[in-house]
């Protein structure tokens, strides 16, 4: 799954990483799976990171996710853009998923860091 999302709001990049970073610390008390990485390139932040769920002291689902924060003016407004890369493993598959993860790390970061989008809004 890939989302695009523009937020107008008052906090930098590095702010809504942060908050994301808060949101995870907690989830890791009941998903011992849970844990995430963050890239920083001038301004712009990589948040990888992996979360699971289970039942009955078996793992159902894993899922990575890649977020990528910038900073941008949009019909003059200062807004964070959030490219959201999300892919998900269940079952026998979550072990050969978890172990390609390094080979595709790479692949997710240059491709969210190299999309050219501009978003814009018609004026109403």
């Amino acid at each position: 799954m890939f989302t695009v999302s523009v937020i107008f709001w008052d906090i930098t990049p590095l702010e809504a990483v942060k908050a994301k970073i808060v949101e995870l610390e907690q989830r890791k008390k009941t998903d011992p799976i849970t844990n995430y990485m963050v890239a920083e390139n001038n301004g712009e932040y990589i948040l990888e990171f992996i979360v699971s769920d289970s039942s009955d002291g078996e793992m159902n689902t894993v899922e990575v996710d890649v977020h990528y924060y910038k900073q941008m003016k949009i019909n003059g407004r200062i807004a964070n853009v959030l490219n959201f890369y999300s892919c998900r493993a269940y079952g026998d598959d979550i072990m050969p998923f978890i172990q390609s993860i390094p080979e595709k790390r790479n692949a997710w970061y240059e491709g969210m860091s190299n999309l050219k989008l501009n978003p814009k809004f018609i004026k109403e």
